[in-house]
């Protein structure tokens, strides 16, 4: 077992197979030939080549030879060694200082090589958060009051503990939410962007990561939005993909259009349909806001698709043609 206050040493080798020499009688039995393009030449390895059965117990007894000097100059320390990964552990540091160049050297002399940026060292220290147990949690014993708790314990374990407390809070679902975001679907007569908050909402609640709550809600916006909604956004280029908001304005601009009732003489009282905002149809857009408007067909801001410029050329061409 390593002892928990003492500090640590840990040193990774550099292409640990491929610096251990073989010796020289034994090369021949290591020996291999390339491909026919030319006349064959025969090669042999200097070093351990991978794919022998028996050349991990080989590297293992390689690299514990290099380290037995070690082991017996600081009998106090515990040296561990696992092929390429080895991890010292002296009582002090000073002792630790004084065993890191006797442990490179001892290396280099064997023909093993260190990347510097693969020497870790690793002080002491006690983590207080660790000894913080289910009756500190619970305000029992020496931490019944908020008094002893700042007392004895420092500022950024408080801290820590408030955070992972008010981080648990949110992930706490409210008594009437009983279902999963996948099950959050539009109604008929619901706004889109209405639906988009109750499915944003119930999404951050069960998703942690932003990236991936901004991608579920896109997603399941697009999947489950009604049946005009979803018409709309599927009239929306695919290359690129239209963003959330491109689906709510699209919504919002032409919900009036594509929830008009189809030409039916039975059907007296259609189905209402909202896709946009109470209010949305009847105001216009001034010039400023105009300008936060990419059309789908130019990239250009200031206009929608419908009312691009380069629609209304193509459309002249075609009546001259």
């Amino acid at each position: 077992m390593l002892p928990a206050d003492w500090p640590v040493l840990i040193v990774d080798l550099k292409d640990c197979f491929f610096t251990i020499p073989l010796h020289p009688d034994d090369r021949p039995k290591f020996a291999f030939t390339i491909n026919n393009a030319k006349p064959t030449q025969r090669y042999q390895w200097k070093v351990l080549p991978q794919g022998m059965r028996n050349l991990p117990v080989l590297c293992q007894w390689y690299v514990a030879r290099a380290l037995s000097g070690v082991r017996k100059q600081f009998p106090d320390a515990h040296v561990y060694h696992y092929m390429d990964d080895i991890l010292v552990a002296a009582p002090i540091q000073d002792e630790l200082l004084r065993i890191q160049p006797q442990l490179l050297n001892a290396l280099h002399s064997h023909g093993l090589q260190v990347a510097p940026e693969k020497v870790y060292r690793i002080e002491p220290s006690i983590d207080v958060t660790v000894f913080i147990t289910t009756p500190d949690l619970h305000p029992t014993g020496d931490l019944s009051s908020a008094n002893e708790q700042i007392r004895l314990l420092s500022k950024s374990v408080l801290d820590k503990i408030c955070n992972a407390a008010e981080k648990t809070f949110y992930q706490i679902p409210s008594p009437e939410i009983k279902t999963s975001y996948v099950n959050i679907k539009q109604f008929p007569s619901e706004n889109f962007l209405q639906f988009v908050d109750r499915l944003r909402s119930q999404v951050e609640r069960q998703v942690q990561d932003p990236v991936v709550q901004a991608e579920l809600i896109k997603e399941m916006a697009q999947r489950n939005a009604n049946e005009t909604c979803r018409r709309i956004i599927l009239s929306l280029p695919l290359d690129p993909s239209p963003s959330l908001a491109q689906m709510i304005e699209a919504c919002t601009t032409r919900a009036e259009l594509f929830s008009a009732p189809e030409r039916n003489p039975g059907l007296t009282h259609p189905k209402p349909v909202a896709a946009a905002a109470p209010g949305a149809r009847r105001q216009l857009m001034s010039s400023d806001q105009l300008q936060h408007i990419i059309c789908h067909h130019c990239k250009r801001p200031g206009h929608f698709a419908k009312a691009c410029p380069e629609n209304q050329k193509r459309k002249s061409k075609n009546q001259k043609n």
